[in-house]
């Protein structure tokens, strides 16, 4: 940059390096004289709107989202990023704009229907969210986070036996994913497997050991099942969980649990 100021895509350059390296500010005063040499270059507006998304400065980054598609109407990334950013910071319609608009642009990119599928949950639209979840799964296969989430929607619309597909699917992809045991686990208690879903449950507390859900979720199987002693152990430890998590609210209420359970 020393041999020639001017010249505005090796600031670009520069940036991106300084990005890469965590130098978050650094990179934006390089996009920024990049700009100043080159106002024109719409790229430069998205580089440092996802520079000032990862600093923080969310209305920055819509700032320079939204400059670089006043330059250039047809930049997929910059409809894309603010899509993302707009959904995270709590403007679910402005979101779901956003990615319609990138996917009009290029319709092969499964990460965009399922930040719209989420943004369609958001806005309370489980049946749109489903659509754009299996797109997603359409165009990447191996997308174990749009099986789960598409999981999570076909149980919450009903499909208790879709949703266990999804979650097999999700568990084939990412074996270490606990949630994905709960909520197999969940839905199998809904259809009355308890001694599957308390498999399941186990398997999430072995992924994940500090999570108090996971074991009240086993404790409400294995009282089902009638073993009163292992649901009382399973309610303790996640009282105990609560106690060191301050949470007194769901301390108390498994409390008044075990205390059911020892009564009867």
């Amino acid at each position: 940059v020393s041999l020639d100021p001017k010249f505005a895509q090796v600031y670009g350059m520069r940036g991106v390096a300084r990005q890469d390296l965590g130098d978050l500010q650094g990179a934006i005063e390089d996009y920024t004289q990049a700009i100043r040499l080159n106002p024109k270059d719409a790229a430069a507006y998205v580089i440092r709107g996802d520079a000032r998304k990862d600093l923080g400065d969310i209305h920055g980054a819509i700032e320079d989202y939204t400059q670089a598609i006043r330059l250039d109407s047809k930049n997929f990334a910059a409809y894309n990023n603010r899509g993302a950013i707009r959904q995270k910071s709590g403007d679910p319609r402005s979101a779901l704009e956003d990615f319609t608009q990138a996917i009009r642009l290029d319709s092969t990119q499964a990460i965009t229907f399922y930040n719209r599928g989420l943004t369609r949950i958001d806005l309370d639209d489980p049946r749109s969210a489903l659509e754009d979840f299996t797109q997603a799964i359409r165009l990447d296969p191996n997308f174990a986070q749009a099986y789960y989430d598409r999981g999570l929607t076909r149980k919450g619309l009903g499909d208790l036996r879709g949703a266990i597909e999804d979650y097999n699917q999700t568990i084939r992809l990412n074996p270490k994913y606990a949630a994905a045991y709960n909520n197999r686990g969940t839905t199998r208690t809904k259809l009355n497997d308890m001694k599957a879903a308390i498999e399941d449950f186990t398997q999430a507390i072995q992924l994940d050991p500090k999570n108090a859900v996971f074991y009240t979720n086993r404790g409400s199987a294995r009282a089902i099942l009638g073993d009163k002693q292992g649901a009382i152990e399973d309610y303790q430890k996640a009282a105990s969980l609560y106690l060191e998590q301050r949470d007194t609210t769901k301390y108390n209420a498994v409390l008044g649990v075990i205390k059911k359970l020892q009564s009867n």
